[in-house]
């Protein structure tokens, strides 16, 4: 089991260190370069099925938290239910804070549910507040079970005038990768961190109705 993973870490670093220039998308279309000369750039699209009624509050994204190494621009890697570790030298272009923040400012603002989603420090105010904790974000390799990419987020709605916590979910997105080479590892990541984007999408916006918003 050891020496297979090694094999593999040791073909992505292999692929990533020469160069590999062309990527896909979480709908599988061709896309720009997706290796920039700092990392690779998350393009996670989640696909919100029917219609959606518009909602009379705006909302606010929280930076999210995340603990080491969960906060780090390595792209990582977890064996049977090991701790996550770098996977090569493949990277991130941005730290998953940063890819999940904007990740899910992008997924409310597609919905069209809400007519201002903003971000900390651009001075809109808000209704709602939505605070998010990275529980995983990586690639998981468990034993007897083909590869998958696994993105979750424990989520705390919040209202703004009063710094009430009007409920708690964790939602989650999985995806199993062609194979382990860096863009297709990435494009399942792509995948799946849009599955857990429309399940936070859907779970705020039915949580932010049923609570009065003062």
């Amino acid at each position: 089991m050891r020496m297979r993973s090694f094999s593999r870490r040791r073909a992505i670093q292999g692929v990533a260190s020469g160069g590999l220039l062309l990527g896909l998308t979480a709908c599988g279309s061709l896309s720009p370069t997706r290796l920039w000369q700092r990392g690779y750039a998350l393009q996670a699209t989640p696909v919100l099925r029917g219609s959606i009624a518009p909602v009379g509050w705006n909302l606010l994204i929280i930076m999210p938290n995340a603990i080491p190494p969960l906060d780090g621009q390595a792209i990582l890697s977890a064996e049977d239910g090991m701790p996550p570790s770098a996977m090569g030298d493949s990277k991130w272009r941005q730290s998953p804070t940063l890819m999940v923040r904007d990740g899910l400012r992008d997924a409310f603002l597609q919905s069209g549910a809400i007519q201002h989603v903003g971000i900390e420090g651009d001075g809109a105010p808000a209704s709602l507040a939505l605070q998010s904790n990275i529980a995983a974000f990586q690639l998981e390799e468990p034993s007897g079970e083909p590869p998958r990419v696994r993105v979750a987020l424990d989520l705390v709605l919040i209202r703004s005038s009063d710094g009430k916590k009007l409920g708690f979910s964790s939602v989650a997105g999985q995806a199993k990768p062609d194979d382990l080479r860096p863009a297709s590892v990435v494009k399942a990541f792509d995948e799946a961190a849009g599955n857990a984007f429309r399940e936070a999408v859907n779970w705020t916006l039915r949580t932010g109705e049923r609570q009065p918003v003062e």
